[in-house]
Parts: structure tokens; C-alpha cells; sequence
């Protein structure tokens, strides 16, 4: 009798390494469709932007919004994105800043305040490693951002109104 077993090992082998890679706007398009899940009710009524690398959502200016985006490096980082003039987004910061010990408690310490680029602003966390793109990982990131909209959104108000 033939010895299969070294074949049929190269055989699903073979397999592991033809079979596609999930592409990451499949990966964001599950968040989007289970984000809602994730929300208070009253958090449901957002516009959103689906792209190849990032999803994003805003309840007034698109320029505050939450997102989940994969970074050059394949790293994944969820959380609030501040991309208006340098001026607003300072403005907001400051304003979030006043109440960073409520929104670390809720998010905890992955959730880091920073700052980035042209002036921009974020509270965010990034992920590293394991199945990025799998429907578990989704999933948890869909949570993720659920809890980033549930902690946050509530303070962006009267954030945005702040006096500079």
C-alpha cells in the first residue's frame, strides 16, 4: 500500500496556502453590518463610510468620527478620529481630556489619547497579531467600536460646543 500520509500532508498543505486571504473591506463590511448590534438604541442613527481600509461613522460633522481602519504596517486601530482644523480638534481634545477618567474607565487602558498628522486628535487603541481579518476578530472589533460610540458620543456635544 502507497504511504499516503506524507501526501495528503503536502496535499492540505497545498490547500492552507492557495486558499484566498479575507480582504479587509469584507472584514469591515462585517463590522458594519454588526455594529447596530453593538449600540444603545439611541446610538443607531449614524452616517457611515465604508472604504478598503477603514470604516467610519459620525453622527454630525464626518470630520469627528469613529472609525476602524487598518494601518500601513496591518495593524488594526479602532476609536475616535478628530480631523478637522487643528484649532477644533484642540478644542475637543481638551474638552475630552476633562473627562479622561470616565472614558478610561469605560474603555480602559487600551484606549490612548494622542495626537497625529495635521493637527488631528484620537483616542483609539491598536491590534497586532492573530487572525486579523477573521469573522471572530470582526466581531470583537464591531464590540470594540460599539463601546468607543457608547463611552464617547455622549460627551461630543457639548465637546464640540466647548469655548477655545
Amino acid at each position: 500500500m502507497p504511504a499516503a500520509s506524507s501526501n495528503s500532508r503536502a496535499q492540505t498543505s497545498a490547500a492552507k496556502t492557495t486558499r484566498p486571504r479575507r480582504s479587509a473591506r469584507a472584514f469591515l463590511r462585517q463590522i458594519a453590518d454588526e455594529l447596530p448590534s453593538h449600540l444603545p438604541p439611541k446610538w443607531r442613527g449614524y452616517d457611515a463610510e465604508l472604504w478598503s481600509r477603514h470604516y467610519k461613522i459620525w453622527f454630525t460633522d464626518p470630520k469627528v468620527h469613529f472609525e476602524v481602519q487598518f494601518l500601513r504596517n496591518g495593524n488594526l486601530e479602532i476609536g475616535l478620529h478628530l480631523e478637522a482644523g487643528a484649532s477644533v480638534n484642540e478644542r475637543i481634545g481638551d474638552a475630552l481630556e476633562k473627562k479622561r477618567a470616565g472614558i478610561e474607565k469605560a474603555l480602559g487602558p487600551e484606549a490612548k489619547f494622542g495626537s497625529h498628522g495635521r493637527g488631528w486628535v484620537s483616542i483609539a487603541e491598536r491590534w497586532s497579531g492573530g487572525s486579523m481579518r477573521a469573522e471572530e476578530a470582526a466581531t470583537e472589533a464591531a464590540s470594540r467600536l460599539g463601546q468607543y460610540v457608547a463611552a464617547i458620543a455622549p460627551l461630543l456635544p457639548a465637546a464640540m460646543r466647548a469655548e477655545g
